[in-house]
């Protein structure tokens, strides 16, 4: 089977790219986990306030002037006015958009709030966001998450290089015992959650 796969390295010129194209809004939200990245290069970028999720759905109404930022920011220091709007995102939402659509089902009573959903990718047509930047359908893999995505069991992998730091002898050594010594002490670069296949 083969997947769709972004790297991180796309993953945040895509972000930036996508940044420039939205329209304004007054905080911006990520959904934990992989949404936070998306969240903070938007919130950084355009020096709006970044609101976390919990204080989104304990307080609406007062979760954008209570977004913490520090006093000698431009936003504070000059008494600059906000809005409403607030912009909800994630790394990417699937053909049915469960996450997406189970916090508008949350936030739907909350009449304070101008609130837009969004994500880097969408699945399809039918994921149901008000932003994205770039469609990507499934199956698909990404850099940031690859290491617990449940299809691994079906994998196989390259050990050095991808599991652990790369050897760094010669080829032809591959079968001497210092690259067998190698394998057993390196440390890992990344622990798979779910088995490997192979």
């Amino acid at each position: 089977m083969k997947y769709n796969f972004v790297s991180w390295s796309t993953f945040y010129k895509d972000i930036a790219a996508w940044e420039r194209k939205l329209p304004e809004f007054d905080a911006v939200c990520g959904v934990p986990r992989s949404g936070l990245p998306v969240a903070a290069h938007i919130g950084l970028r355009r020096n709006i306030r970044i609101v976390d999720l919990r204080s989104l759905l304990e307080n609406p109404k007062t979760c954008i002037s209570e977004a913490p930022i520090r006093s000698y920011n431009p936003i504070i220091h000059y008494q600059k006015p906000y809005g409403n709007r607030l912009l909800i995102v994630d790394d990417c939402t699937g053909v049915n958009s469960d996450t997406l659509n189970g916090l508008r089902h949350q936030l739907a009573g909350v009449k304070e709030l101008n609130i837009s959903y969004a994500a880097v990718y969408r699945a399809a047509s039918t994921s149901n966001v008000d932003f994205f930047y770039k469609e990507i359908p499934q199956p698909r893999l990404f850099g940031w998450n690859w290491y617990r995505h449940w299809d691994l069991q079906y994998a196989y992998l390259d050990i050095d290089g991808v599991l652990c730091e790369d050897w760094k002898g010669r080829p032809e050594q591959n079968e001497d015992a210092e690259f067998r010594q190698h394998l057993e002490s390196v440390a890992p670069l990344y622990i798979p959650d779910v088995r490997v296949a192979g």
